[in-house]
């Protein structure tokens, strides 16, 4: 099995960001409902993604709840939206290409700051960010690792019928901009 590295797949065009709007928006808890920040692989994809990091991105405002951050999974995620599915809405954001002007269309659908109502994700992984309460005015401590989780070890990835989600382990409340990028393998892996 060849598995690409980074760079040939972003020199492939199969390497792409997704960034929330500058005004970001409150990570919820992992349980809830309504996510604001996801990737899905619907069911049947011929394609893989190979999660390259994630992140907080850029505070935006507010006071945060003392609490930590993680991914929530929904499995068996349907290839397309429908009542009573474990997927209802998910308002797509276009991503940004790595090879701009060049780069092909991602293959997975990517969602922030909108409605994405799913069936409550269960907590797939813990990133290690993590935060004391802290107050827009500057005191307290902001999450001790503000920047973005990288997966150098290549172990974390989104198999067709799945979908992840930015959270947070209990209602943080602050404000955070976040990021993803990921790359896109062919699937079945050869």
């Amino acid at each position: 099995m060849v598995i690409k590295s980074r760079a040939e797949l972003a020199l492939e065009g199969r390497v792409f960001h997704g960034n929330a709007a500058a005004a970001g928006f409150v990570i919820p808890i992992y349980s809830n409902t309504t996510q604001q920040f996801g990737l899905w692989n619907p069911a049947g994809n011929d394609m893989v993604a190979e999660i390259f990091e994630i992140g907080l991105g850029s505070y935006v405002s507010t006071s945060g709840a003392a609490g930590g951050y993680v991914l929530g999974i929904v499995k068996g995620a349907p290839s397309v939206l429908a009542t009573g599915a474990k997927i209802t809405a998910f308002t797509e954001t276009t991503p940004e290409n790595s090879l701009p002007g060049f780069g092909q269309t991602t293959h997975m659908k990517f969602g922030q700051g909108a409605t994405l109502t799913v069936t409550a994700p269960t907590l797939f992984r813990h990133l290690h960010i993590s935060q004391n309460a802290f107050t827009a005015a500057g005191t307290g401590q902001f999450p001790v690792k503000i920047g973005v989780v990288e997966f150098p070890d290549r172990t974390l990835w989104l198999p067709p019928g799945n979908a992840i989600f930015l959270c947070g382990n209990i209602a943080t409340l602050a404000v955070f901009a976040p990021t993803i990028t990921w790359g896109e393998h062919e699937y079945p892996l050869r």
